[in-house]
């Protein structure tokens, strides 16, 4: 359940290993435009162990020990 203006119920499914490094790319990249890259790297090598800036081989190499979660609103 999401709590935000009220109570939403929502299912939740697990990403296939094979789903997840496009997602966690695009939650480093979003970081960045929040952040910086100086926080971006930090964020890269704290949370995942990667290099600033990692190429998806790297992402796909940690994937599997980091659960991605879809949330959909029922």
């Amino acid at each position: 359940m999401i709590l935000r203006r009220g109570a939403h119920p929502v299912h939740v499914d697990e990403l296939a290993p094979s789903d997840r490094p496009e997602i966690i790319a695009e939650y480093l990249r979003a970081g960045g435009r929040r952040s910086g890259a100086e926080a971006n790297a930090q964020q890269a090598r704290f949370y995942f162990g990667l290099e600033p800036d990692p190429s998806i081989d790297d992402i796909r190499a940690i994937a599997d020990n980091y659960p991605v979660f879809r949330l959909s609103y029922l």
